[in-house]
């Protein structure tokens, strides 16, 4: 398998929130491709394919993808550190809900749309559930 290379004219085709090269400079919108491929594996032996030459690119969305969830994230005020739960008009007022416990995964990619299909792409390719032989119950991790 290949390696994503990573274009931005095409990521801003995809997410035109990301046109203006103004507010996103090419330098924020590499880096946060680069900091997408710490959460993703984009080496030759990652387990999310991704092949040009066959039209195989579900590891290049993701990847685009969690670029997105990323820059979307750090657009945000840098007081919010997680979904907003509550927001009033009088004085001003947001509630945050932090991200916590056996979920934070879940709740880290639920704070954007991007994160939202990141994280349903790749529920094939997590580990954990349930693993049963002979009648016995084992969990993992």
């Amino acid at each position: 398998m290949a390696i994503v290379q990573f274009n931005i004219s095409d990521f801003r085709t995809f997410y035109p929130i990301f046109a203006d090269a103004v507010q996103y400079p090419d330098n924020v919108i590499t880096y946060a491709f680069n900091l997408a491929e710490t959460y993703i594996d984009n080496t030759e032996s990652s387990p999310i394919p991704y092949d040009p030459s066959k039209n195989i690119l579900l590891r290049q969305r993701v990847l685009y993808m969690a670029t997105c969830h990323l820059l979307q994230l750090n657009s945000q005020s840098p007081q919010q550190t997680g979904a907003v739960t509550s927001a009033s008009q009088g004085s001003v007022s947001v509630g945050y809900s932090p991200l916590t416990g056996n979920s934070f995964a879940s709740q880290f990619w639920s704070q954007t749309r991007c994160g939202q299909q990141v994280w349903m792409m790749l529920s094939p390719y997590r580990l954990g559930g349930r693993f049963y032989t002979s009648g016995n119950f084992h969990p993992f991790g």
